[in-house]
């Protein structure tokens, strides 16, 4: 019952007029005592039937009016008690299902007004808890479907503003 709850809620995020809204409820995450509850938002999504929400909740990002939410959402990362909620969004592009999701997810990272949160999602690989993660991120590259976005997400090193990141 729930499942279906969280994918009306996510999909409340394509109407342009909710997109205020929705940046509010990514805003919450960052709260010590919302966590918990971003964790199990986020594990929803590990059901096959959520992953159609997932791939949706990942391209609201494309629209400029929600980059600073994206930016906060991809933020909660650097603290160690959302790590294992990131650990879990980073374990869905596994899923062959999922990677053109993945693969819009890395697209974002070639507009200028994103490449501050990609540094963040990129400095997120120091930390020991989440190196587990990062290679699972990495490994998504040995897929063909997924090949061009890696590539993309290589060439962000090309530009001025993103080498202190790679």
């Amino acid at each position: 019952m729930a499942r279906a709850a969280c994918r009306k809620l996510i999909s409340i995020c394509k109407d342009p007029m909710a997109r205020a809204a929705c940046s509010k409820l990514i805003r919450i995450c960052k709260a010590p005592m919302a966590r918990a509850a971003c964790s199990k938002l986020i594990s929803l999504c590990k059901a096959p039937m959520a992953r159609a929400a997932c791939n949706k909740q990942i391209s609201i990002c494309k629209a400029p009016m929600v980059r600073a939410a994206c930016n906060k959402l991809i933020s909660i990362c650097k603290a160690a008690m959302a790590r294992a909620a990131c650990n879990k969004l980073i374990r869905i592009c596994k899923a062959p299902m999922a990677r053109a999701a993945c693969n819009k997810l890395i697209s974002i990272c070639k507009d200028p007004m994103a490449r501050a949160a990609c540094s963040k999602q990129k400095s997120i690989c120091k930390a020991p808890m989440a190196r587990a993660a990062c290679n699972k991120q990495t490994s998504i590259c040995k897929a063909p479907m997924a090949r061009a976005a890696c590539n993309k997400l290589i060439s962000i090193c090309k530009a001025p503003m993103a080498r202190a990141a790679c």
